[in-house]
């Protein structure tokens, strides 16, 4: 029983503290109030621009980096071509996406596949990458692909 009266309290807390809840005005007329200001709101547009991390590989062990934090689930994991179409039909107003995050990116077995399909919907690409695979081939692949390339030291 006080369990329930404790949520009735919280409830009336916050109804009073939002300006819902007068002594003049019942719980359900406050309610009622609350649940048509929620109503009316406009829903959030989607974004134009997300990052996301297209792996959680890296070659590298830094001291500073919190990857070592990560559950087991989490490590080595790429960002497959099939969640990025996801992701894309999902957010159909995306016009940037920020590749970065606790891996490597190049390191994602999928990073050409992905770039190419985005870049085919006129997706604009940046990253971040340590640059320990950068080679003559893939600098002409990032050039291609990328609009903003940063190499973290």
């Amino acid at each position: 029983m006080s369990v329930r009266i404790d949520f009735y309290r919280e409830i009336f807390y916050w109804l009073k503290h939002l300006r819902y809840f007068d002594i003049k005005c019942s719980l359900w007329d406050a309610l009622e109030l609350a649940r048509g200001d929620i109503l009316r709101r406009e829903r959030m547009p989607l974004p134009k621009a997300i990052q996301l991390e297209p792996t959680t590989k890296c070659n590298f062990s830094c001291i500073t980096c919190t990857r070592k934090t990560l559950p087991k689930s989490r490590l080595n994991k790429d960002l497959t071509i099939q969640d990025f179409r996801i992701i894309l039909e999902n957010i159909p107003t995306l016009k940037i996406i920020k590749l970065q995050g606790l891996g490597e990116p190049l390191m994602n077995q999928y990073i050409w596949e992905i770039l190419e399909y985005g870049r085919e919907r006129g997706i604009r690409f940046s990253t971040t990458t340590n640059g320990s695979l950068l080679n003559p081939s893939n600098i002409e692949k990032l050039l291609k692909y990328f609009d903003s390339i940063c190499v973290s030291i």
